[in-house]
């Protein structure tokens, strides 16, 4: 196919809060003739969005973690390549860092032949950061690991350098991952669940440490978007 004149856009609209949303995503949104978008997402920045022409942009799409499904990929395949090649721009949004564990960073191998940039944001890790009031690397640590929990034999080869680490939970086994965490740090290592981070009504805090949190958590079930700190640094 004979590429277009068109432009495409990878947008991170922050997290949490429509305030989190940088400058530049929201002139890069309003110069856009084509949005694709999560339904949350399209529902959260309707005034943004006011006058678009707004697609869904699915779920995982392009990558291993998409469940096909009613040719979704082919629909925004048509779409984005057709807007392209008529020299349109088109941003597709997403929540947090669109490189980090991002739902919607199959686009960017998906069309990469279509050179997408992308805008940067706000992630729920920035934010989460701010509400620790702490910093990371300082004088406990070397290192800092960020990592998801579904390799549980990767996630024990971190552990076992007892780094600092951060994790991003996607429906994790916390007991099972508090178990493999306390063979190789200290029971009275501290921990801390950040919840719903940059969302300011309700963002809150659990502290606790490696022998306490599943019983603090039994206690009080934390929100699905958490992400889960361990390291001295937190003392």
């Amino acid at each position: 196919m004979q590429k277009g004149t068109g432009r495409l856009f990878l947008v991170s609209v922050g997290i949490g809060d429509c305030d989190n949303m940088t400058i530049r995503a929201r002139k890069t949104i309003e110069q856009a003739d084509i949005v694709l978008a999560m339904a949350f997402i399209g529902e959260q920045y309707a005034d943004v969005l006011s006058g678009k022409e707004v697609h869904d942009a699915g779920h995982a799409l392009f990558t291993t973690l998409h469940a096909a499904k009613s040719g979704d990929e082919e629909r925004v395949r048509h779409i984005v390549r057709e807007a392209f090649s008529a020299g349109k721009t088109i941003a597709v949004l997403d929540f947090g860092d669109p490189t980090l564990y991002s739902p919607q960073s199959g686009y960017l191998k998906e069309f990469a032949d279509l050179n997408p940039q992308i805008i940067p944001g706000i992630s729920s890790f920035n934010a989460a950061n701010a509400v620790l009031k702490k910093e990371l690397s300082g004088l406990y640590d070397h290192a800092v690991i960020l990592t998801e929990t579904r390799d549980v034999e990767q996630l024990e080869q971190l552990a076992a350098t007892r780094s600092t680490m951060v994790l991003f939970t996607m429906r994790m086994d916390l007991p099972a991952v508090i178990s493999m965490l306390q063979r190789h740090y200290p029971g009275s290592t501290p921990v801390a669940l950040v919840v719903n981070a940059g969302f300011s009504a309700k963002e809150q805090v659990v502290h606790a440490t490696l022998e306490t949190i599943i019983a603090q958590v039994e206690k009080e079930p934390p929100a699905w978007a958490h992400l889960i700190y361990i390291g001295d640094f937190l003392r």
